[in-house]
């Protein structure tokens, strides 16, 4: 189930991405990767491209999410927030399954370079005004959830490839 879809099809459209290589990004399993995720016991995938991370939550942080949807989303539209470093969440949905509920959102790969994408259609002009993802390549990454314990991890060699 698509929970506020005219909500996050608003940021979705915001920041250039188009519907169809949205939901093309989720057709590839080529690069499927299942990571259980910190203390939260979340579960963490990307689509095959890499381009988005999907994370699952509890039913309590879901809806807590969908309760402020629409502030978040005309927040993160407004330009004179064009350089927020808040998360740029694309989708929340629900998968059911023999009576249990699966929650999760989809966010943008922040950490996916567009280097690594010739194929990306190009923003549209009004989101190209105010795209803030990376142009360099990360050095270090941290949990900034307030915690340093176990939360680096070592510097990556010359020209190896990581993912968060």
């Amino acid at each position: 189930v698509d929970h506020k879809p005219q909500t996050f099809r608003r940021v979705r459209e915001r920041f250039g991405l188009r519907l169809e290589d949205y939901v093309a990004s989720f057709r590839s399993t080529q690069k499927e990767r299942f990571t259980e995720g910190g203390s939260s016991d979340a579960f963490f995938f990307y689509s095959g491209d890499e381009k988005y991370l999907v994370k699952t939550c509890t039913a309590h942080e879901f809806f807590a999410l969908l309760a402020i949807a629409s502030e978040y989303a005309a927040y993160v539209c407004d330009p004179a927030n064009r350089d927020t470093f808040l998360v740029r969440l694309l989708g929340a949905h629900c998968l059911r399954l023999y009576e249990t509920a699966f929650y999760f959102l989809v966010m943008e790969n922040v950490l996916k370079l567009d280097d690594d994408d010739p194929d990306r259609a190009p923003a549209l002009d009004a989101a190209a005004a105010f795209d803030a993802r990376p142009t360099a390549i990360a050095q270090t990454r941290v949990d900034i959830k307030g915690s340093w314990v176990n939360r680096t991890m070592a510097p990556p060699r010359p020209g190896q490839r990581v993912t968060c």
